[in-house]
């Protein structure tokens, strides 16, 4: 993360499945959040291997968009 002394930030965070990997199971994520003055407002988690995305918005509840939407292969 750079701090340019925005109130916007974005965090990303590759979730590599490290231990999923060891015991065989293909799953790992990337987490990326949006804040403004350090509280979080959006959110996307994507999971590579099935490519389903689960959005979150603090403006629109807990989850915005449905449950899950699968970006095109």
């Amino acid at each position: 993360m750079v701090d340019n002394g925005s109130a916007i930030t974005l965090v990303g965070d590759p979730v590599d499945g490290t231990a999923n990997a060891v015991a065989e199971v293909p799953l790992a994520a990337f987490a990326e959040v949006v804040a403004i003055d350090c509280k979080a407002v959006e959110s996307l988690t994507t999971w590579l291997d099935t490519r389903t995305r689960r959005p979150a918005s603090q403006a629109r509840g807990r989850r915005a968009g449905g449950v899950t939407s699968s970006a095109p292969r």
